[in-house]
């Protein structure tokens, strides 16, 4: 009776949109109560019909991928179903509500480009070249951004710039590797240039975009590098005695013990410690998000360093771990993110500014490819490219730069120093970017008519 009365007393009121007490008194302090209940699960019921929208996106968007023949690249597909189910076309959802899930598809997303990064490779000179190659497209796209958006605030015009001078190593990796190019020369080269245009961004992000100031931001960023190596050696050197000694235990025993010991593991408690193991990773990355958010920091940093932390720990023996950050990535919280992304993509500014989109793909080429190419063509950068196809084929992959652009726009429009016009414009251009700059790249590569009947 109970509940009844409670379900018949506290009902929808159709006039107001709100809830009315029916039967209680408007000053009685059981209906100044009750009155913040039901908004509270209409802000859930929103939030699950959000959530229902976005995962259907990312369900088909690798069908989508399947059936273009892996045209259109799924980060595009996801960005499109987006825009397709958000409030700017069919408005079946809404992004609000599905803020810490975006968040943390956000920590995830950089978190897999850091632990992409080889430490190994960040020496020798093609590595050297690339950042030399890289800062040369920084400094273009900033002084190109500064003229483009004169009376905007010079934040703006860095922010752009950063955005269009990255690379989007985590969606070409899936491509070179399909293509067969992942251990060739051109190959290793979108590796070194990849790898720059992901960790110069993030480095960028933090020196200005952080509110601290460039040279705050630069001891911070030195201090977040030091953390981080720091707790990778820890890491390591206590996990290998720990190793060591459970090892040593086991041996010390009889051989039927041992054998337990391995039937647990294999059928067992493998998949306890896979769970153990991925709940580590998702402490580690909440745990330096949560200490960049608390010295002022973007927390797109702190996920950065946890890659790169969880990098150094494994070591250069990285399958096993990529399967399992792999599917806790890739499989909800990444493509929460791009889905909730696309959908606050304001398709009208984008209609009523395609100019900015195309000068922005036009930036990127200028800023980003050209530089790419004039290095590969006139300076030895040790790459082995030889042929005019290939150098062509690596400025067009280098310009390709989708993930971190979100990143950026994401952000700069946070801290209110980019229009969603120009975000959104920002977003689409990238999209074209992962879209046609590795198409043409691929074409380029494959032998001609001429070539094939001369080869056969």
């Amino acid at each position: 009776m109970l509940v009844l009365f409670v379900i018949v007393a506290v009902r929808p009121d159709a006039t107001t949109g709100g809830w009315n007490c029916a039967g209680i008194p408007p000053h009685h302090p059981l209906r100044c109560h009750t009155r913040t209940v039901p908004s509270l699960l209409q802000v859930s019921s929103e939030a699950n019909v959000s959530l229902f929208w976005v995962l259907l996106a990312a369900v088909l968007a690798p069908v989508i991928t399947r059936l273009t023949r892996k045209l259109i690249p799924q980060v595009v597909c996801l960005l499109g179903l987006g825009v397709l189910i958000g409030p700017s076309m069919l408005g079946l959802g809404d992004p609000h509500g599905l803020e810490m899930l975006k968040q943390l598809g956000l920590g995830l997303l950089f978190l897999s480009a850091g632990y992409e990064i080889d430490p190994g490779e960040l020496q020798g000179r093609q590595f050297r070249k690339a950042t030399i190659t890289w800062s040369v497209s920084l400094a273009l796209a900033i002084g190109l951004a500064l003229i483009v958006l004169r009376d905007q605030p010079w934040l703006s015009a860095v922010a752009l710039a950063i955005a269009l001078s990255s690379t989007a190593l985590g969606t070409l990796l899936p491509i070179l590797r399909e293509n067969g190019l992942l251990d060739s020369a051109l190959g290793r080269a979108v590796l070194a240039h990849g790898t720059v245009g992901e960790l110069g961004p993030v480095a960028a992000m933090a020196l200005v975009l952080s509110g601290n100031g460039p040279w705050i931001g630069g001891l911070l960023l030195i201090g977040f590098g030091l953390l981080t190596v720091f707790l990778a050696w820890f890491t390591r050197r206590h996990a290998r005695r720990v190793a060591e000694r459970m090892v040593t235990a086991a041996v010390a025993r009889e051989q039927p013990d041992i054998e337990r010991f391995r039937e647990w593991f294999v059928h067992t408690g493998q998949h306890q410690l896979t769970q153990g193991l991925l709940r580590l990773i998702m402490l580690l990355l909440t745990g330096l998000m949560a200490l960049a958010s608390l010295f002022d920091i973007d927390v797109a940093l702190g996920a950065f360093m946890a890659g790169l932390c969880l990098r150094l720990i494994v070591g250069k023996d990285t399958e096993p771990l990529d399967r399992r950050i792999g599917v806790l990535a890739n499989s909800f919280f990444i493509p929460v993110f791009f889905v909730t992304s696309g959908m606050a993509i304001d398709l009208a500014e984008v209609g009523a500014h395609l100019w900015i989109m195309f000068a922005a793909l036009g930036i990127v080429l200028l800023t980003r490819g050209l530089p790419v190419w004039l290095a590969e063509r006139f300076t030895d950068t040790g790459s082995g490219l030889t042929t005019s196809s290939q150098r062509l084929q690596l400025a067009l992959y280098a310009s390709a730069g989708l993930p971190i652009i979100v990143a950026v726009t994401e952000i700069a429009i946070g801290q209110q120093i980019m229009s969603q016009a120009l975000g959104s414009c920002l977003v689409a251009a990238g999209a074209l970017s992962v879209l046609i700059f590795p198409f043409v790249a691929k074409r380029l590569g494959q032998p001609t008519a001429r070539q094939r009947k001369a080869s056969g």
